[in-house]
């Protein structure tokens, strides 16, 4: 997710907003502390155009 995040030229809080979550919720699946839902794996896929199944 950072990598995609980094490469679009977003912060942490420009995509809490674009997802509608806390910057923390970035922070934690950034750095693995948490894994992202299915629904955000999706609309990370959507919003960065790459496939789902992308190593998030």
């Amino acid at each position: 997710m950072k990598y995609l995040r980094n490469r679009a030229g977003i912060q942490q809080d420009e995509l809490a907003h674009i997802l509608q979550m806390s910057r923390t919720n970035i922070s934690n699946y950034e750095s693995g502390r948490v894994s992202p839902p299915s629904t955000v794996i999706f609309a990370l896929a959507e919003l960065f155009s790459v496939s789902a199944d992308f190593p998030y």
